[in-house]
Order: structure tokens, then C-alpha cells, then sequence
């Protein structure tokens, strides 16, 4: 019997190995599926996984050293293609760290130590299939020479780089992505101008005065908050036909360095121009969407909302005075008080007004996600201990300043 039990295993492993599955892994259970995966199925193509990393059989191209308390940059096997190394002490990068790793696709290093002197100028020559280079939360002062120009994706904000020049994007055409906020940047240069298919662009948290010259044309996200610009240039949105999203809270923007119709431009979906010195709200286009206001010094924009409170809080007095007196009966309105006024009579009750209420709450209702809206307002998922949170009345107060 043991005999027929251990052929039978013997012919459905190769099956199930080709498909991922070890029906012999509850055995190791408890010492963890991965590690028996990895001494059953560990593949070692261009070198060995380092012992404080993982390589998922599963994943073979993949190297995981994340949180490790690494130091310095292990042994890369050839066939890594995505290298996780964030949240470690990596303090430098000299030119051996890489040199077997021609082949990455995805490197990782965020949240660790770097500095730039520590960065070997050649470092990144040979990784020429490189798209994704995460160097956020380090202590860089500028940014490493040398990038590969297959770089799509580049993350090097949160940390202290003072000044970016032409030569440190020279040749990134196919970049889409670069978040270069919370660094101390003061000038850019004309370092943007080689970025022909960049998307998206992150500056805010540093320390501009003027927007960058030389746009990509591209462009469909532009963050600039927490800077120090106060005025912008002619034509500044001009050759931007595909830009979206543009925000600039938190600068020293005043009406007199907005030269007229800057914002007034189609295509434009979401402005944000709080917390600057504006005194009157620009020309904007009326096809925007999102315009934030808030915590400017516009003149008129406290009798303004003093208008509209008064306004909505009429027929909210209103409408809570006829929801009760429609609970009487009779109706107070169901027969004239004084028969002498000729500007009442007798007459039914219109019924058309709660026609167009039960039409349109049946409509509500059979809507997709109808139940679902229910549940969080009034049913089960409902937490009306919202409603004591100073959050709660402080939001629709900014909706409406910045209206």
C-alpha cells in the first residue's frame, strides 16, 4: 500500500509543480511556503539569491530586499529584471553594486541613505532597459549623471537637491513621470525642454520664484504648491493644449502678476490658486471644472457669502416650516381663514408636486448603487458620529468660499 501511495505521488508532483502548486507544501507549513518554494524550485540563472533577500520561484526575475536593514546593495543575479531595495540603510552605490544587473527593469531604492558623492557617476551606464528609478526620502543633492534614457518613471523627491541643470535630463524622451517635490530647487533651467513625452510634473514643497521655462507641450499635470512665485509669464498656458490639472496654492500669486486671460484657456479641468494674495478672481474659462479660491484676500467674497447664507438658510426655514404643517390636519392651507380674501379660495389640493417627489424617488432608488448610497446614509454602514466632527461643517464653508 505505501508502495502504490508514493507512485502516485510521484507521478502527480511533476503536474503539480507545472502549474505552482506543491501538493506536499502543507508539510512545511509552518517554516513558510515561500522558503520551501525557494529550496524546492530555486532558480539560480546568472547567480544565486543573496540569503537576505527572497527570489519567488514564482517570480524568478524578482528580488526582494526591502526592509532588511541592508547597508550596502547585495549580489544582483543577471536575470533580475525588478529590485526591491526601500527601506533599508543603503548608503551608497558604487559601480560594482550593478554590474551584473544589466538586465533591471524596476529599481527601488527609496527610504534609505544615499547621498550623491556616494553615487558612482557611471553607475546607471549599462541599464539600458531601465523604466522605473524610485530614489524618493534620501539625502540627494542633485540628481544622479548619467540616467538612462529608457527611464519612464523617475522619483527623486523628498530630498535636498538645490538646482537641476539641461544635462541631468538630457535624452529622457520617453520620461512620462517626475516627482521632484520637497527638495530645495531654486532654478530649473531649461532642464525640461528635452522631456518630449513627460505627463505628469511635480515641483511643489521647494523653493521657485518663477514657473520653469521651456514647458513639455505634453504636459497634463502640473503641481507647483508650496513655492514662492508671485507672477507668472505671457502665454504661460499657451502651448499646453493637452495640460488639465494645474495647481498653485500656497505662493505669493497677486492679480497684477497674472497678465489677463492667463487661465482663460479650454481644456483646463482643475485650477487651485488658494492660499496666495489675490484681491479679484482671474478670467478663467468656463469650461473648468474645479476652481479653488479659498484663503485669498478677493475683496467682496465675505458679503458675497453672507448673501448666499442668508439665501439657502430662507428656504431651509421654509421648508422645515411646511414639512410640520403638513402634519396637521387639517392643512392650515386646505380652506381659506377669512373668506373675504379674494386672494384665496376653496380649491383641491394641487397633488402635482408630490407626483414629480415619487417619480423622482422611485428614480433614486432603482439608480445603480442606489442601495449602496442608502446603506452609508441612513442604513447600516451609516457612522453618524460624523456629524460631531468641526471637519464635517468646515468643508462645504470652503466648497462655498471658493465658489
Amino acid at each position: 500500500m505505501r508502495l502504490k501511495t508514493l507512485i502516485l505521488l510521484s507521478a502527480l508532483l511533476p503536474l503539480c509543480l507545472s502549474h505552482g502548486w506543491d501538493p506536499l507544501g502543507w508539510l512545511f507549513h509552518r517554516h513558510g511556503q515561500a522558503q520551501y518554494f525557494g529550496s524546492l524550485q530555486a532558480d539560480t540563472t546568472g547567480g544565486a539569491c543573496p540569503a537576505e533577500c527572497d527570489c519567488p520561484p514564482t517570480f524568478p526575475v524578482a528580488m526582494y530586499c526591502d526592509g532588511r536593514g541592508l547597508n550596502a546593495i547585495p549580489s544582483i543575479p543577471s536575470r533580475i529584471k525588478y529590485l526591491y531595495l526601500q527601506h533599508n540603510a543603503i548608503s551608497a552605490v558604487p559601480d560594482s553594486a550593478l554590474i551584473n544587473a544589466t538586465n533591471l527593469v524596476w529599481l527601488f531604492l527609496h527610504h534609505n541613505q544615499l547621498t550623491s558623492d556616494a553615487i558612482s557617476k557611471e553607475v546607471f551606464l549599462k541599464l539600458e532597459g531601465l523604466e522605473r528609478l524610485f530614489l524618493h526620502h534620501n539625502n540627494l543633492t542633485s540628481i544622479p549623471p548619467n540616467l538612462p534614457r529608457s527611464l519612464r518613471d523617475l522619483r527623486i523627491d523628498h530630498n535636498r537637491i538645490g538646482k537641476v541643470i539641461p544635462t541631468d535630463l538630457e535624452g529622457m524622451d520617453n520620461l512620462t513621470i517626475l516627482y521632484l517635490h520637497v527638495n530645495n530647487i531654486a532654478d530649473m533651467g531649461t532642464s525640461l525642454k528635452a522631456l518630449k513625452s513627460l505627463t505628469l510634473l511635480d515641483l511643489s514643497n521647494n523653493k521657485l520664484i518663477k514657473i520653469p521655462d521651456a514647458l513639455p507641450e505634453h504636459l497634463h499635470q502640473f503641481y507647483l504648491e508650496f513655492n514662492s512665485i508671485d507672477s507668472l509669464p505671457e502665454g504661460f498656458l499657451g502651448g499646453l493644449a493637452q495640460l488639465q490639472y494645474v495647481r498653485m496654492s500656497h505662493n505669493q500669486l497677486t492679480n497684477k502678476g497674472i497678465p489677463s486671460d492667463t487661465f482663460n484657456v479650454t481644456g483646463l479641468v482643475e485650477l487651485d490658486l488658494s492660499y496666495n494674495k489675490l484681491e479679484r478672481i482671474p478670467t478663467v474659462s468656463t469650461t473648468l471644472q474645479h476652481l479653488y479660491l479659498q484663503a485669498n484676500q478677493i475683496k467682496g467674497m465675505v458679503m458675497v457669502t453672507l448673501i448666499v447664507s442668508i439665501y439657502y438658510n430662507v428656504i431651509i426655514a421654509y421648508s422645515l416650516y411646511y414639512m410640520f404643517a403638513s402634519m396637521q390636519f387639517p392643512l392650515p392651507w386646505s380652506s381659506c381663514p377669512n373668506q373675504t380674501d379674494t386672494n384665496c379660495s376653496d380649491t383641491p389640493i394641487a397633488t402635482f408636486p408630490y407626483a414629480v417627489i415619487l417619480i423622482l424617488l422611485i428614480r433614486g432608488v432603482t439608480l445603480e448603487g442606489a442601495k449602496d448610497g442608502i446603506e452609508f446614509y441612513i442604513g447600516t454602514q451609516s457612522n453618524l458620529t460624523k456629524l460631531t466632527e468641526a471637519q464635517v461643517g468646515v468643508q462645504p464653508l470652503i466648497i462655498c468660499l471658493s465658489m
